[in-house]
């Protein structure tokens, strides 16, 4: 045996040697990291009152105080690993998802997609050239995002009721697609806008403050990075249930109650019409909210009526603090001309909650949302007496009200410890979701916008000068901060303006938008139910 094969079997054995200290100090960084996971996991649950029965490999586990018990015996330090992870990826899922729409039926969103898929096409057949053809019909509305979103929300709840790590994998599958399709359907929503904005300028004024071309298309860039920081937070969270803490946060499993809200005193509204069968319990059903995007820069409180208004709206939602109306004397609007010369609507009124006007409108929804959530759980619930009762006294509920009630019953709920049933804790959980992320009602968004496209089709067909162009489809009827959840927590960090306002502007805003209260002080109340049983007819509902 020559030197170099001596020296050729003393490399080969360092290199043997070199990967066994290798191979072991990976498996001793790796056993570390899972007992470190292990104490978070378990510390973490144990904290937050969190009890979980969870499925891993077909094998069930009960997840109580912080401990991992199995009817099968004593468990090994990967089975308790395995099991806290599982328990920790649930109450993820079920007290903070990602993209998260509490509140919203899966199947009634897919199906609202459906419609507006229909819609779309239709749109996109009216363009008068090829590039505004495909551009209607693949940018206009985030129908892949949508769909994606249904799924994601069916694969949570779906995880949420069966704790099993297979179902978890499905969860996170979805959730990269969703994220994916979004950023796709964001990116070419920000294509199409800057395709058609072109250099004219676009003002329009709403009762939430001026909206202008510059403020949509920063904001449209704005929603393609909220998808890079979404994306970023899901990471997180498959490194924090691999076994690396420093990717966890523990706030993410915590009860998310939210801020009290100024209590709301008088809560003055308009009956336009009576007559009206709303919706929860039969009653006359008013929300009342502290805040409203549609309506910044009109005094709050701001009164919703809630339920099904006789000929008014798709939406079951409607302002009721004031009603606002629109001269169409001296305009230079076809519309309003049109109203005018063939149905002699002097004031045409306005819906300063409708998408066209309020593009986020879904954070006012939203919030509705989450008030009559809290008024249910209330209302099939004995916890926080107090609050409850203040809450439930009357069918005008307050949001501050609400969220007093909630905070209340949250901290009476987690007092009783372990002693809550499931059901209890879900319904409140669902509900603070609602509030946290503010997207319920989604699906009916989403239905009311493909109505009012169908609408607009139809009334375009009869000669109505609708405006019904690639630009000003995307200029005032994308709703784009709603449809991706631009005004939620749950769905990015970086927040969308839309509106610029300044004093000249709110002077614009009130010269041609009045006010009902305004409004009967000069002109005949008759005068005014006329015109708004006008547009009823015109609209081709029937006037009781």
């Amino acid at each position: 045996m020559n030197i170099h094969t001596n020296t050729r079997i003393t490399i080969g054995i360092c290199v043997l040697l070199f990967a066994c200290i290798f191979t072991y100090a990976s498996v001793e960084r790796a056993a570390r990291a899972q007992e470190k996971a292990v104490l978070f996991f378990s510390s973490t649950l144990r904290e937050n009152n969190i009890i979980e029965t969870i499925s891993v490999e077909g094998m069930r586990y009960e997840v109580v105080d912080g401990t991992v018990a199995s009817e099968h015996g004593q468990l090994s330090d990967f089975e308790r690993y395995r099991a806290l992870r599982v328990g920790y990826a649930l109450a993820l899922a079920r007290r903070s998802p990602l993209l998260g729409i509490a509140g919203v039926d899966p199947d009634n969103l897919e199906k609202s997609v459906r419609e507006l898929a229909s819609s779309t096409r239709a749109l996109a057949n009216m363009q008068k050239n090829p590039r505004d053809v495909a551009l209607v019909r693949d940018s206009l509305y985030p129908l892949d995002f949508l769909k994606q979103l249904a799924s994601l929300e069916r694969a949570r709840q779906r995880f949420v009721a069966s704790g099993s790590d297979t179902d978890e994998r499905v969860y996170e599958l979805s959730m990269e697609t969703t994220i994916a399709a979004g950023r796709t359907d964001a990116e070419r929503l920000l294509h199409g806008l800057k395709d058609v904005a072109g250099d004219p300028p676009f003002r329009f004024m709403t009762l939430g403050g001026m909206i202008t071309k510059e403020a949509i298309l920063s904001s449209a860039e704005i929603v393609v990075s909220r998808f890079s920081e979404i994306e970023t937070a899901s990471r997180a969270r498959i490194r924090c249930l691999g076994g690396s803490i420093l990717s966890c946060d523990k706030r993410d499993v915590m009860l998310s109650i939210p801020e009290p809200e100024k209590s709301i005193g008088e809560a003055p509204y308009i009956a336009l019409r009576t007559g009206a069968a709303l919706d929860l319990a039969k009653d006359n059903v008013r929300p009342v909210l502290s805040k409203s995007v549609c309506l910044a820069e009109e005094p709050g409180p701001y009164v919703f009526e809630y339920g099904d208004l006789r000929g008014v709206s798709r939406m079951p939602l409607r302002y009721a603090s004031e009603g606002y109306f629109m001269p169409t004397k001296d305009t230079i609007w076809p519309l309003l001309a049109h109203v005018r010369d063939g149905f002699n609507i002097d004031y045409m009124p306005m819906n300063p909650i409708g998408f066209y006007q309020c593009p986020d409108v879904l954070m006012d929804i939203g919030s509705v949302y989450g008030v009559l959530g809290a008024v249910r759980f209330a209302q099939s619930y004995t916890y926080a007496s107090h609050e409850r009762t203040r809450l439930l006294s009357s069918t005008t509920y307050r949001d501050s009200d609400a969220i007093a009630y909630l905070g209340a019953a949250a901290r009476e709920i987690s007092s009783n410890g372990l002693a809550e049933s499931d059901a209890t804790l879900r319904d409140l959980e669902t509900v603070l979701n609602m509030w946290q992320e503010r997207n319920g009602g989604l699906d009916v968004l989403v239905s009311l916008i493909a109505s009012v496209n169908n609408y607009d089709i139809k009334l375009s067909a009869r000669g109505v000068p609708f405006d019904l162009r690639a630009r000003t489809l995307f200029l005032s009827h994308s709703a784009f901060p709603s449809l991706f959840l631009a005004m939620s927590p749950s769905a990015g960090v970086s927040s969308v303006t839309l509106r610029e306002t300044t004093s000249t502007d709110l002077t614009s805003i009130h010269a041609n938008i009045i006010s009902y209260t305004e409004l009967v002080r000069t002109v005949p109340r008759e005068k005014i139910m006329h015109d708004l049983d006008a547009l009823r007819s015109f609209e081709g509902i029937s006037v009781p």
